[in-house]
């Protein structure tokens, strides 16, 4: 596991970002591509999640919270957490640049993530993946990776299904 892009411990990657503030629906690591869920009593916005569905259709990538998270070393066991529970809140990029946790190493069509591939959820909850036709296209990679839980740049543009 590698952080390819030290330096960044927490938010995006630059000011052009567009960051959200929503809730979380359970605990959610930093990094994390979330997808939207039903809001909680009394809440008017939809609450957050990961998922291990690359066909949904992602929100955008979760880059702090209450839990106050900060990318460590870049495997999940030691990463600081943006929410440790189901009602705090977290910081999610929509559109613009942020570091995502990837696999680039689940084999076939999914592996070695190159610079430009685009990006889906993985069927490991909280990472990412190139994705594959009928993936939702959240994002694309800025920086290539062929390992467990890389952390590398990413442009969320939420594209679609590809």
């Amino acid at each position: 596991m590698t952080d390819n892009y030290p330096g960044l411990y927490d938010g995006a990657a630059d000011s052009a970002a567009l960051v959200i503030n929503a809730i979380a629906d359970e605990a959610i690591e930093i990094g994390s591509p979330v997808i939207p869920v039903a809001a909680g009593t009394g809440e008017k916005s939809p609450r957050v999640e990961p998922t291990t569905d690359g066909t949904l259709a992602i929100a955008g990538v979760v880059v702090g919270g209450d839990a106050n998270g900060i990318w460590v070393d870049g495997t999940t066991t030691n990463d600081g957490s943006a929410a440790s529970a189901a009602g705090e809140s977290v910081k999610v990029v929509t559109r613009g640049r942020c570091k995502v946790r990837v696999d680039g190493s689940t084999g076939g069509a999914n592996s070695n993530i190159a610079i430009g591939d685009p990006l889906s959820a993985s069927g490991t909850d909280g990472v990412a993946q190139r994705a594959v036709a009928s993936d939702f296209v959240f994002g694309r990679a800025l920086q290539a990776s062929t390992a467990v839980q890389d952390a590398i740049l990413c442009e969320v543009t939420l594209e679609g299904v590809l």
